[in-house]
């Protein structure tokens, strides 16, 4: 079941490569009420939420990981640029309330706007870590590159690893979730 969930998500990431769409206005109580709850788990501006699909990883010893990408705009003055994005993961553990990771637009890509997710899978290492691959965009380049989110256990939650984002930056490009679990062992 595992392997299935993840070549789901695999399939899923192709189709988020770009391609995010928003919660329709008109929804079912359920959706409105998880379009609300995430508004507040973010601090966003409002009408800019869109939501990528679910995926489920297997994150021993960490049972069934549930992971919703998210990308947005933050409130009015905040961000660099005219026009600038956020991406986060909404990550829910097995009985436990929903966390939000800003993923993009804090710690070492606060400078940079987020076009989207492009991958996104669990790798390995000494700690529960999913790497992903966001497009990122600056006032003149947009670019790929990996930001990989790690258990950190005295805090019992899922953090950003800016450390190892510079360590693979420091690699040179990592573009691909191939090269990024190519790289990763190396470090």
């Amino acid at each position: 079941m595992r392997r299935r969930l993840i070549s789901v998500a695999g399939a899923a990431v192709a189709v988020i490569g770009g391609l995010w769409f928003a919660m329709q206005s008109s929804t079912t109580a359920d959706q409105v009420a998880t379009r609300e709850r995430l508004q507040t788990l973010f601090d966003t501006r409002p009408g800019t939420l869109t939501v990528g699909p679910p995926a489920i990883f297997n994150l021993p010893p960490i049972d069934a990981v549930e992971v919703l990408p998210v990308r947005y705009e933050p409130p009015e003055g905040e961000g660099f640029m005219a026009v600038s994005f956020r991406c986060g993961l909404v990550i829910t553990l097995p009985g436990q309330e929903p966390q939000a990771v800003v993923t993009v637009g804090t710690g070492s890509t606060e400078v940079l706007s987020c076009d989207g997710l492009t991958a996104i899978d669990v790798v390995a290492g000494k700690v529960p870590m999913i790497g992903t691959i966001y497009r990122f965009r600056s006032p003149n380049v947009t670019f790929p590159g990996p930001v990989i989110v790690r258990w950190d256990e005295p805090s019992k939650r899922f953090v950003v690893d800016d450390a190892m984002g510079e360590a693979l930056d420091a690699t040179g490009p990592v573009e691909t979730m191939d090269a990024l679990k190519l790289t990763l062992p190396k470090l």
